[in-house]
């Protein structure tokens, strides 16, 4: 079973992942789906469960007027602030406990360790690769249709494992995905959110590997949003991973790829590219 119009698959993929504006393209996409069997299918076997959306109706109108604390949406980021702090202290005790092997300047110790906790607090701290790394959480918005029960036990798992995914409980989404994934092993929506799930709750190993999984299944479509959106995670979970060398073979390749933000993807390189150069 294929798509009755090939020409019409991009919008359905971007309209999949909520990025078509355009009301007028929304309706012709609409109207598509319903009319194809091979379109309607995949949308269903994505969509979450619709009575999560009509239990808890406020929860997502807050969501949308209100934003998500700082530790929320980007947990990846919190992390990479609470190390530097403990890297900072780290150095400042080391710099006392070297001190204080020295009798001579054990008078001078107080004094001292205050200047010295200012200095590691306050002097910038030399940029790393971890720094540069946008770890962001992929969107996802289901396709509402009214009434369309799972298609497939497959399409119920990959439903309840997205209810999980969309209130960042990564460790139930990820073992409802590894289920859906050993059902339906060439799927490259099912990969690319059991990768992006694994990230997010830091296991950026096994994130990796399935991320390259999806990417090379989208390789062999015709989804260039998938693709842009698998080569930029794996970018810059790359530099989460110490390996600008990766990530600027990732970030090119996703520069060439239809609707890629080239201009993001650019201003990144460059700033690894002079991160390298400082290290050599």
């Amino acid at each position: 079973m294929k798509c009755n119009n090939p020409q019409i698959r991009e919008l359905v993929s971007r309209y999949q992942m909520n990025l078509l504006t355009d009301s007028a393209e929304r309706s012709r996409v609409e109207a598509h789906i319903l009319s194809c069997e091979h379109c309607f299918q995949e949308s269903c076997s994505m969509s979450p469960a619709l009575d999560l959306l009509n239990e808890h109706p406020q929860c997502f109108l807050d969501a949308a007027i209100k934003p998500e604390p700082f530790f929320k949406k980007n947990p990846a980021g919190v992390r990479v602030v609470i190390k530097n702090i403990f890297d900072r202290l780290t150095m400042f005790f080391d710099f006392i406990l070297d001190l204080w092997t020295k009798p001579p300047v054990r008078i001078l110790v107080p004094v001292g360790a205050s200047i010295a906790l200012a200095l590691v607090l306050l002097l910038p701290r030399p940029a790393t690769y971890t720094d540069l790394a946008v770890i962001k959480k992929a969107d996802y918005q289901p396709v509402s249709f009214r009434g369309v029960a799972p298609a497939s036990e497959s399409a119920r798992i990959f439903e309840d494992a997205m209810k999980a995914y969309v209130r960042d409980d990564y460790r139930e989404s990820i073992e409802k995905l590894n289920a859906y994934c050993a059902m339906e092993p060439d799927n490259a929506y099912g990969r690319f959110y059991l990768g992006v799930s694994h990230v997010m709750n830091e296991e950026l190993d096994e994130g990796t590997g399935h991320l390259e999984t999806a990417l090379i299944l989208c390789r062999g479509t015709d989804n260039p949003v998938l693709l842009n959106e698998c080569l930029w995670m794996l970018g810059n979970v790359s530099l989460r991973l110490e390996q600008p060398e990766k990530a600027i073979e990732y970030l090119k390749e996703n520069h060439e790829i239809e609707g890629a933000d080239q201009k993001r993807i650019d201003q990144l390189i460059d700033a690894i590219e002079k991160l390298m150069n400082k290290g050599q």
